[in-house]
């Protein structure tokens, strides 16, 4: 790509000696892992297939450091082109190089404020003792989302994360004393009924559940749903993979799966039921900070604790401190005000999602739904195997928790050994009895 960049050479050793010239730039760039803005419009967090999802997702996957490899070597190749002629030697092409390649932007965490907070104060270290290690990062063909655990086998998330996608497609990690330490596959998903597709104007519903393969370790956490409706300025933590930016410029980082940062807003507005309930279904938020309006009124958290979301942060969980966390929303959309800034994650920008104790009937139904397999007839009744006037039994799965799972074991009276043996021991007689009359 820097042989692209760079001026022709006139012979192909030049080029060699080019990129050999700048290998000890490149191995600082790497340890130092140069920071590259890239200039480009954000959409909504809301639409997965769009462009800057998929550059999202190459970026997770080695892109970034990729791609200021190259900006590097074009840098340093540019600035040989200069100083040759000038007589400089190749350690002031270096210089050069290094100067042009890091003269860009810092960046910092979309759940963030702006200078002097950085990515590094937002960042949720992948321990097993983190409050945060049951939240994980949902990836769909490739995209990368935010989920967490509600149950050892059942993640929620929002429904247009997976809508539409082919169970096999969809994968839940776990950074749980690392980086991506459990990497599970899905078998199912379920849509809340109403879900009929994201709605600008109508933001409900939006919200699922993905069945996994197999359960999380035991020590993870799984987070209780929050049943009351959010009270107005309820702060809530939002954890999630998502892109990452500052307040006053916006987003300039992918998501990534193994990173997860943290951030609180209040919840300033509320939507009703769209069937017509009245039940609190969706929260806004505005992200207050800087010279922007505040549009949704309250007060600003502080540069360092206010948050917003981006891509990537759909279908993560908001949480409120409630006797213990309590998982409470999840975040679906971001949006704007009008006359306000259209810059997805700045300052003045608005975002939220759906309130969980509107859903939590449906959730729970979903996760503890069981189904029995069609009974057999052995010639006599499961319940009374003996005639004995017994009654039939019950089941009471009323102490399980959301995914655990439970097991009948059925004790089949048998003959004791010694019949057998005789029953064998006569069974040969007669055998050797008949033998011995053919004979």
């Amino acid at each position: 790509m820097a042989a692209l960049l760079a001026w022709p050479a006139r012979r192909i050793a030049e080029h060699l000696w080019r990129w050999l010239e700048g290998l000890p730039l490149l191995a600082v760039l790497i340890g130092f892992d140069v920071p590259v803005t890239l200039i480009g419009a954000v959409r909504d967090i809301y639409d997965p297939g769009n462009l800057p999802a998929a550059w999202a997702g190459l970026m997770a996957r080695g892109g970034r450091l990729a791609l200021a490899l190259s900006v590097a070597v074009a840098a340093i190749a540019l600035a040989a082109r200069i100083c040759r002629p000038l007589g400089l030697p190749a350690a002031a092409a270096m210089l050069a190089g290094a100067l042009l390649a890091t003269a860009t932007p810092e960046v910092r965490a979309i759940v963030a404020g702006a200078a002097p907070d950085s990515p590094a104060a937002r960042v949720d270290p992948n321990t097993t003792t983190s409050p945060w290690a049951g939240v994980g990062s949902v990836r769909v063909n490739g995209g990368v989302f935010s989920g967490a655990l509600i149950g050892r086998r059942y993640v929620l998330t929002a429904a247009h994360v997976v809508a539409g996608a082919a169970a096999t497609s969809i994968r839940f990690n776990l950074n749980f004393g690392g980086a991506l330490t459990h990497d599970i596959a899905a078998v199912a998903y379920y849509v809340y009924p109403d879900y009929s597709g994201f709605s600008g104007s109508n933001p409900n519903n939006d919200i699922a559940i993905i069945e996994l393969q197999e359960e999380v370790p035991a020590n993870v956490p799984i987070y209780a749903l929050q049943r009351s409706p959010l009270a107005s300025g309820s702060v809530l933590w939002l954890v999630g993979y998502g892109a990452s930016g500052s307040g006053d410029s916006g987003v300039s980082v992918a998501a990534s799966a193994s990173v997860k940062r943290v951030g609180r807003n209040r919840a300033d507005r509320f939507r009703a039921d769209d069937q017509g309930s009245g039940s609190q279904e969706v929260y806004y938020f505005d992200f207050d900070g800087g010279s922007a309006a505040n549009y949704m009124g309250g007060t600003t958290l502080g540069n360092s604790v206010e948050a917003t979301l981006a891509g990537g942060d759909s279908g993560a969980p908001a949480f409120i401190a409630s006797g213990g966390w309590k998982l409470a929303g999840v975040n679906t959309f971001v949006g704007a005000f009008e006359n306000g800034p259209t810059t997805a994650g700045v300052f003045g920008s608005a975002g939220g999602g759906q309130s969980v104790a509107a859903y939590a009937a449906w959730i729970d139904a979903t996760v503890a739904g069981i189904e029995f397999l069609p009974a057999e007839n052995f010639g006599f009744t499961l319940g009374d195997p003996f005639l004995s006037g017994a009654t039939d039994w019950t089941i009471d799965i009323s102490q399980l928790v959301a995914g655990e799972r439970f097991a009948l074991r059925l004790a089949v009276p048998e003959p004791h050994s010694m019949p057998l043996v005789l029953a064998a021991l006569a069974l040969c007689g007669i055998s050797m009895r008949r033998r011995k009359r053919q004979d």
